[in-house]
């Protein structure tokens, strides 16, 4: 961490601390993950033996012995906005689709592991990816978070969703789940966060054995299960009503 300069705590959630600074110079996020740290112990924190779970520009993870970080380098404004203080808020089908014509936070990395340009998979066909999450090291199947990244460049957020897709998800997240880890759908959250950070499509899967986090509480995150049930009722369910979520 000698090279992180002139920083400054940008939040404090969940037992994590963000941190904004310059990284090499450059204007970075840097979040301790799990544990709650002071601008004192900033200069003292040591990763000269570390081992990186994710490198997909900006975004990176690393671990250490005593550290688990995740960096944002280079950040935008975008992604300092997030660290913000969340707002109720609401949004029609027509300011959704307003929206998407503005600037949205940059989805260059995640429409990179979508076309394979990154990441080593978990699984991957010609609908679905599925990778481990960056708040996951993989050591400890207790802690598990994965993404299902779907491939369709059209589907941006849950209100393109098909039923038939859904469906297909949920069953290759299950087999996942059953085969590599010895899950059932008993042991997990499966859920889409509205609004998302990242307009490409993808579905979170925890384990419920790790501690909640803001994203998978109610205003954020939407269960799987009820969205196929809203689409059963309506295939257009996701084009015709407002939308309530907690956002920045």
């Amino acid at each position: 961490m000698e090279s992180f300069k002139d920083y400054k705590i940008l939040s404090r959630r969940d037992n994590s601390t963000a941190l904004l600074g310059t990284l090499n110079g450059v204007q970075s996020i840097v979040v301790v993950q799990n544990k709650e740290v002071d601008l004192k112990e900033i200069p003292k924190m040591k990763m000269e033996k570390y081992t990186v779970i994710t490198d997909n520009p900006p975004y990176r993870s690393m671990e250490s012995a005593n550290y688990y970080l995740r960096v944002t380098s280079p950040c935008t404004q975008q992604h300092i906005k997030k660290y913000d203080r969340p707002e109720y808020r609401s949004e029609t089908y027509d300011e959704y689709l307003e929206y998407l014509q503005k600037d949205k936070l940059s989805t260059n990395w995640i429409q990179k592991i979508r076309d394979g340009e990154c990441e080593q998979p978990i699984y991957h066909d010609d609908r679905f990816i599925i990778i481990n999450d960056y708040k996951w090291d993989m050591s400890d199947v207790s802690q598990l978070y994965l993404l299902l990244i779907f491939k369709d460049h059209g589907l941006f957020t849950i209100r393109e969703l098909s039923l038939a897709l859904c469906k297909e998800a949920k069953i290759m997240i299950l087999q996942i789940l059953s085969t590599r880890y010895g899950l059932e759908e008993k042991d997990v959250l499966m859920y889409f966060h509205y609004k998302p950070s990242y307009y490409v499509l993808h579905v979170h899967v925890v384990n419920l054995e790790r501690r909640m986090e803001p994203g998978m509480m109610v205003g954020r995150a939407i269960l799987l299960d009820d969205i196929v049930e809203n689409l059963m009722i309506d295939p257009l369910y996701y084009k015709k009503r407002k939308l309530f979520y907690v956002g920045s």
